[in-house]
């Protein structure tokens, strides 16, 4: 795959609940993942290591539930790094998240770890061309999108989606 590249999509994980953060006086942008949303992550991460071997980088959203769920993935692909861009933020952009996927264009998949409903709004345009209404992923779901020969919106592919529920069942059966 000389001038595709291969992105799996995640959302982060379960975090605190917004509301009770906010009453608490914590930002959006710090909110934590929980200790079971860090749990069902793991166990999806391990069903998302039996599909995809090895990962080039983990790129996320530079929020704290973001962090942490690249972080967790990361224990899964020794030596793999996690990078910070400012592009997955909310709202953030998606033309400018292309641009780092098409840094990786040798057949080894990059991750991107950010927010819905952003996510599925890109996973929509990466195999539409197209904005508008995208693919939901629940929180820790995650979606495979191959670019088989040029790295642009609407040349994308969509190998799988699967719900967290599917990779931690894929993770038990791996064993």
């Amino acid at each position: 795959m000389s001038n595709g590249a291969r992105v799996i999509v995640i959302r982060h994980g379960i975090a605190e609940d917004a509301e009770a953060a906010a009453r608490a006086g914590t930002p959006d942008a710090q909110r934590a993942l929980t200790g079971a949303g860090l749990r069902k992550l793991r166990r999806a991460a391990a069903g998302l290591r039996s599909l995809e071997p090895q990962l080039a980088a983990i790129g996320h959203s530079p929020l704290r539930r973001t962090r942490e769920t690249a972080e967790a993935l990361a224990a899964f692909w020794p030596g793999v790094g996690c990078q910070p861009l400012p592009a997955l933020a909310p709202g953030g952009d998606a033309a400018g998240v292309l641009a780092w996927v098409a840094d990786y264009r040798d057949g080894i998949p990059v991750a991107l770890v950010g927010h819905e409903p952003d996510l599925g709004e890109w996973i929509a345009r990466a195999v539409s061309g197209e904005p508008g209404p995208g693919f939901p992923l629940r929180k820790a779901g995650m979606a495979c999108i191959e670019f088989p020969d040029r790295v642009r919106f609407g040349e994308g592919r969509l190998r799988w989606l699967l719900q967290p529920k599917q990779l931690r069942r894929l993770a038990s059966e791996s064993g």
